[in-house]
C-alpha cells in the first residue's frame, strides 16, 4: 500500500511539474508578444493601442510623471509622451508567473528621430491574467544608468 502511494504520489506531482512548467512557458510567451505589441504600438504613436494593453484598473506610475489609474487616464499619458519620431526599446531581464500574476524586470530606452537617447529607465511591470490574457496591471520605472549594472560576483 505504502508503495502504490509514494508511486501515486511521485506520478502526480510529476505531472503537476509539468504542467506547471507549461503553462509559465505559456504565460512568458504571451507576455512577450505583448511587450513586441507596447513597443510597436509605441513606436507609431498608437497611445490607444498601448493602453488597450492595461487592465482597466491599471496604474502606470513612472519616474518625474504624473501617475494614471485605469485606461483612459493611462491613454491620454502615453498620447502625451510617444509620437514626434520617438522609438521604444525594451530589453526584458526577468519574468516570473504564479497563477493569474507575473512580473517582468527590464531596460528601456527611448531615442528622439535622430537617434540621440531621451530616457533610460529600469522597469518593474505586474502582469494581470484576465478573459483577454495577460494584461499590464501595475507599470513602474525610474531612471537607470545608460548601462546595466555587472552583476555581482559569485
Amino acid at each position: 500500500m505504502t508503495k502504490a502511494f509514494l508511486a501515486f504520489f511521485t506520478a502526480a506531482t510529476s505531472l503537476l511539474s509539468a504542467c506547471a512548467t507549461e503553462q509559465h512557458d505559456a504565460a512568458r510567451t504571451e507576455i512577450a508578444g505583448n511587450v513586441q505589441r507596447f513597443v510597436a504600438a509605441f513606436n507609431r504613436g498608437d497611445a490607444v493601442a498601448v493602453a488597450a494593453l492595461y487592465t482597466t484598473d491599471a496604474l502606470v506610475r513612472l519616474q518625474g510623471a504624473p501617475e494614471a489609474y485605469g485606461r483612459a487616464p493611462i491613454t491620454a499619458f502615453w498620447q502625451h509622451g510617444i509620437g514626434t519620431g520617438k522609438r521604444l526599446k525594451l530589453d526584458t531581464t526577468e519574468v516570473s508567473t504564479g497563477g493569474n500574476f507575473a512580473y517582468e524586470i527590464g531596460h528601456a530606452t527611448v531615442t528622439t528621430a535622430d537617434g540621440s537617447i531621451e530616457a533610460a529607465k529600469k522597469y518593474l511591470v505586474v502582469w494581470r491574467k484576465d478573459a483577454a490574457g495577460w494584461r499590464l496591471h501595475r507599470d513602474f520605472a525610474n531612471s537607470a544608468p545608460s548601462a546595466p549594472p555587472a552583476p555581482p560576483a559569485s
